[in-house]
């Protein structure tokens, strides 16, 4: 990328910070409780290492850049990085870490160091929720949502103009692991450091791979209610097809939900193919009219695909009335009889007259009558 406005850096982040010059003893207590959330703790045991917490702060403070490095991690990537890049004044540091205390509180001092020492204002702790390593099947469903956020925070940051970059210096190597994968499809670069004291750092650009998109678009479309749901359901208790590719799927206790894989190829095809159409009704409780219909065909592929993520998100909502009416759906009930039969709107864009889709609902079915411009 040629003059990029800024770098978005995104570091795996671990605990080595804690364990820094640490004695035998309190690495073992460290290692011992590093899966822990914090009201799994005990009150000694979240005091001690809420002091490990402060005392690595406050040598990371006063340390210099070389110490620094070896004090931890994260910061032996960032500072390498910065050597042979200078920082530039947009760029924005994220710090993934476990939903763990420990993971959670070194982030937390390694960003704001990084922030009020190294001179990068925007800088933010990120929690991964489930990614904890005392459980495999959670541990999956952090990676699925990874799989999720990642590429399209990527490519946002790219289409604003940043340079995406990726420090796998710090955090445990299933994480690191994981996170290459997305860096070879998403990030520009990625940075390891080359083992020994004082080594300089190993970028690792990003390789020319894409998403064969031919050989799961059948599968999706074939699949497309289950693949839908999915998406927004973790807990989808239904078995499906013999068809669908092991890969794409994870089954915990029965119910199924998206693989870190199969996150990744379904927001390609969504990506891809969201906007062919308007796809066929994700559920039994959604249905169209003719005159639906006719008018969401003339639209232009950027519309349907934004009508399409839109209907899911109703899918969504009709299903989990109490936690899911998203600001951008907004479905409420229509304050006048002027679009008769309809008595319920939800907005799908905000641009152009502000669209709404108008429906009413038969017995348990949601009808969608209409589209257009929401009523004044």
């Amino acid at each position: 990328m040629s003059n990029p406005i800024g770098r978005y850096i995104v570091s795996t982040c671990g605990t080595s910070l804690l364990t820094y010059n640490k004695s035998k003893d309190d690495r073992e207590f460290i290692y011992s409780t590093a899966n822990c959330a914090e009201e799994k703790l005990s009150p000694e045991d979240k005091s001690k290492i809420d002091r490990f917490v402060e005392e690595g702060k406050e040598e990371l403070i006063k340390a210099s850049s070389a110490k620094k490095r070896k004090m931890s991690a994260e910061m032996n990537g960032l500072i390498g990085l910065f050597e042979k890049e200078e920082r530039q004044k947009n760029d924005i540091c994220r710090f993934l870490h476990t939903d763990t205390y420990q993971g959670s509180e070194t982030a937390r001092v390694i960003s704001s160091v990084v922030q009020e020492q190294m001179n990068v204002k925007n800088c933010e702790a990120i929690k991964v929720q489930d990614l904890n390593m005392s459980n495999f099947q959670q541990f999956n469903l952090g990676l699925s949502e990874l799989a999720k956020r990642l590429p399209e925070e990527c490519t946002g940051y790219h289409e604003k103009g940043y340079k995406v970059i990726f420090n796998l210096v710090g955090g445990f190597k299933t994480f690191q692991g994981f996170m290459q994968i997305i860096g070879m499809l998403y990030a520009d670069l990625s940075v390891y450091i080359f083992e020994g004291e004082n080594s300089p750092i190993l970028e690792i650009p990003s390789l020319p791979l894409q998403l064969n998109d031919d050989c799961w678009k059948d599968i999706f479309e074939k699949n497309l209610t289950f693949f839908r749901e999915l998406s927004w359901n973790n807990k989808y208790t239904s078995k499906p097809d013999d068809n669908i590719p092991d890969i794409l799927l994870m089954n915990i206790e029965e119910e199924w939900s998206l693989s870190p894989w199969g996150e990744i190829v379904w927001g390609n095809f969504k990506k891809k193919h969201y906007g062919d159409k308007l796809f066929e009704s994700p559920s039994a409780n959604i249905s169209f009219t003719p005159n639906f219909y006719k008018k969401a065909e003339k639209f232009d592929r950027e519309r349907k695909f934004t009508l399409n993520e839109r209907i899911d998100d109703l899918d969504r909502y009709l299903n989990t009335p109490n936690t899911s009416n998203l600001k951008r759906l907004d479905f409420k009930e229509l304050k006048t009889k002027i679009k008769a039969p309809s008595t319920h709107e939800f907005d799908v864009w905000s641009d152009r007259g502000a669209w709404r889709c108008f429906c009413h609902f038969d017995e348990k079915v949601l009808v969608i009558d209409d589209i257009g411009p929401g009523l004044h």
